[in-house]
Formats: C-alpha cells, sequence, structure tokens
C-alpha cells in the first residue's frame, strides 16, 4: 500500500496508547481486538498531527499482536512523530481510525553533566553589569503602585476574580528590592519587605529533603491557545531561575543561612529530568543538549528561550555565592545549548521566536531577547553572543 492510499475501515475500539521509551527505543502499542473478522493491524507513522503524508510503519497479520519497537529515535531539532492504528476488517465498509499518539527524542539521555558543554570563561559581573539592575531603583511605593498587595503587603496576581501567589512575581519583587537595598543598606524596610515575599514564596512551595519547587497554582493557556492548557499546579525553569536569585541576593544582605539552604534546594531542582517525573524542569534533547523549560510538558519539549535565559542567570548567581563546580559545569552546559539553537530563534528581518514549538513572535520579547544575548555576552565574552545581539538588533528594532 503506498502512502498516500486509504487504508482498509477500521473498528473504534482498538485504542493507542502513549509510547514508552525503553532501553534507547520507542515501544508503541495498542489495545487488542476481539473480533472475529480481523484481516491486519496497520502501523501508520507521521510528522504531522493530522496525519496527513502517513507512512506505514508495519503490518500484523496475527490479532495477538500489539506492540511495536521504534528504533529510529534521532529526530531532527523539535520534530515529533506520530502514530495512528488501523483495524481491517473483512465485515466493516465504514472508515475509522484509533486515536493518535505521538513520541519525541527527549527520553534518550539522562546525564546531565555530560551534556554537550563549551568550556566558557565565566565573568565576575560588576553589580551595574548584573541582568536585575536597575537604574532608578524602585521605592516600596512604586512597587505597590504597580503590583497590587495583600493586606500583608504580599502582592496578589488576580486571574478570574481570583487572588494567587505568582511565583515569578515574587521572586521579580524580591529581586527590585534587592537591587533598591544595594542603593541605600540603611533603609531595612526594603530587607524585611523581601523576607516577607521570600517566605510566602517558601509556604507555596512543593518542598523535599532536598528539593524546591515553586508551583503555579492557577491553569495558563500558553499563547492564548486553550488546547496547550499548563494544568495547575505546574512548574516553570523560569519560576525556578528567578527564585533562585532571588534568595542568593536576600542572603548576601542579610546572612542568614535559611535563604542560602533554600537556595541550595533550588538549585537541586535543575537536576530533576522530565523522566523521572513531575514536578521537572529539565530536559536533554536528542542531540545531548540540555533545557531548562519554562513550560515543562512531557508531551512536547517548547523550548522557551526567555525562560531558559532566566534560569541560567540563577546558575550564574548560585555559582557567584558558592564556586560551586557542579553548578559551574551546568552553568557552562545551558550556556552551551543557547549558542547551539540561537540561530533556530532568530527570523531574519523580523522577530525572534519565543519559542521553537510554536514559533509564536513577539516584539516584547525579541527586545527582550536581544539584552539576554547582551547579558551572556558579558558573562562569557563570548562573541558569538555579541554578534548574534547585532543581527537580531537589525533584524528588528521598534
Amino acid at each position: 500500500m503506498g502512502c498516500n492510499e486509504e487504508p482498509n475501515p477500521i473498528y473504534d475500539d482498538v485504542n493507542i496508547f502513549p509510547t514508552v521509551y525503553e532501553n534507547g527505543k520507542f515501544r508503541i502499542y495498542w489495545s487488542k481486538y476481539d473480533g472475529p473478522d480481523f484481516t491486519n493491524y496497520q502501523l501508520y507513522v507521521s510528522s504531522n498531527e493530522n496525519m496527513s503524508e502517513k507512512q506505514l510503519l508495519a503490518s500484523f497479520e496475527d490479532p495477538d499482536s500489539v506492540t511495536y519497537i521504534e528504533n529510529q529515535t534521532s529526530l531532527e531539532l523539535n520534530e515529533k512523530k506520530y502514530y495512528q492504528i488501523y483495524l481491517s476488517s473483512i465485515l466493516e465498509s465504514d472508515s475509522h481510525s484509533s486515536n493518535i499518539t505521538s513520541s519525541h527524542n527527549w527520553y534518550i539521555y539522562n546525564d546531565i553533566l555530560n551534556c554537550n558543554k563549551i568550556d566558557y570563561t565565566i565573568n565576575t559581573l560588576d553589580n551595574d553589569a548584573h541582568p536585575y539592575y536597575r537604574l532608578p531603583p524602585f521605592t516600596i511605593e512604586e512597587i505597590e503602585e504597580l503590583y497590587p498587595v495583600d493586606s500583608l503587603g504580599i502582592p496578589v496576581y488576580s486571574k478570574d476574580g481570583t487572588n494567587y501567589n505568582h511565583p515569578v512575581r515574587l521572586a521579580q519583587i524580591v529581586l527590585h528590592l534587592m537591587n533598591s537595598y544595594s542603593f541605600d543598606t540603611e533603609n531595612h524596610h526594603l530587607l524585611d519587605r523581601a523576607k516577607l515575599l521570600l517566605d510566602r514564596l517558601l509556604e507555596i512551595a512543593y518542598s523535599t529533603e532536598n528539593l524546591i519547587f515553586f508551583p503555579y497554582p492557577f491553569d495558563f493557556s500558553l499563547h492564548s491557545d486553550d488546547n496547550e492548557l499548563m494544568v495547575a499546579p505546574w512548574y516553570s525553569g523560569m519560576a525556578q531561575g528567578q527564585a533562585l536569585s532571588a534568595f542568593l541576593k536576600y542572603y548576601s544582605a542579610s546572612e542568614d543561612n535559611l535563604y542560602l539552604q533554600s537556595a541550595e534546594k533550588i538549585f537541586n531542582s535543575y537536576f530533576k529530568l522530565m523522566q523521572n517525573g513531575s514536578p521537572w524542569i529539565s530536559g536533554i534533547d536528542g542531540e545531548n543538549y540540555l533545557w531548562f523549560e519554562e513550560y515543562p510538558d512531557s508531551g512536547q519539549p517548547n523550548k522557551t528561550l526567555n525562560g531558559m535565559i532566566f534560569a541560567i542567570y540563577g546558575l550564574y548567581d548560585y555559582y557567584q555565592e558558592t564556586l560551586d563546580q557542579q553548578c559551574l559545569d551546568l552553568l557552562k552546559i545551558s550556556i552551551t545549548t543557547i549558542q547551539k539553537y540561537i540561530e533556530y530563534f532568530r527570523v531574519e528581518g523580523e522577530q525572534s521566536y519565543y519559542c521553537l514549538t510554536h514559533q509564536v513572535q513577539n516584539p516584547t520579547y525579541h527586545r527582550i531577547h536581544k539584552r539576554q544575548l547582551g547579558y551572556l555576552y558579558a558573562i562569557t565574552g563570548e562573541q558569538y553572543f555579541y554578534d548574534m545581539q547585532q543581527l537580531m538588533e537589525a533584524d528588528y528594532n521598534d
């Protein structure tokens, strides 16, 4: 049968299940058909979710055959494979198909510290060269004008009439407060307010003996698409990275070891891989490059640029505070991923892509990408990041 020919009719009650990754291979399996009129199963594969341009992968004439091992796991950058089962029958006249399942190649590697790594020089930035430096600094009053707070002074995020603690918002405001404190170390109200927000982050955290993750307590439709729904509680590499920086900056000013110990547990969260179950933020692609996902989804890598670089900032701050060798390795490994893939985010003459899966373009995030490349250049001294920043500047500059 050719790849564009319609297969024989099939039954609705044969279902294909989520693919399983086992020993370097994908296992595709489906429910057994027990009817008397069985002819064969036909397994189709496509690179498109609508199964267009599908190809026959295998055919099974034994009704007890309900599994297939897919050896070809080397996929392109963001490629997924989609599978569908057809059941051929000698009795049915209507054409049906099973549901569709998919696979991608983020389960092949599982050793974070052995991912691809360029041995960058990591520079120590002056305070005014740090990504979270802001001039002029905010006052508490200015922050409260920008972000509504509850009766305790903790910022709230309102969605559908309900107030939530938004982990990124809390972390970012702590970073503003600590930036302001660096200009006025006699203003202990700034330090006290930062502590209040960090303590709230710890209250809402998912914690174990060695790990801390900060959940989003509300559902979120990525790109306003309800088909791309992040269901609460969900976790984010951006939240982990900005919280890590926030805890470290408060510890540096207060010397309160509780917040350094919390930072250590946040750092440990970077080692939690997708294949080890939720919560997680880290995945390794089929080319052995490490990603920190802003929108972790085990069904599809999203590869969001700005969120990953915010996670990298957290590693940079942790290394500067602790000189931890594993952190240094992780920092170099993750920056290597950006150098490898940044050209895939660039759209010549246009705004860059927000993430590689959906390829949405947004002028605000294009500006963020340009600034982030500048900071990666400052951190590493790698000319490539400066050159890419200049190219993106020329592509779109509003």
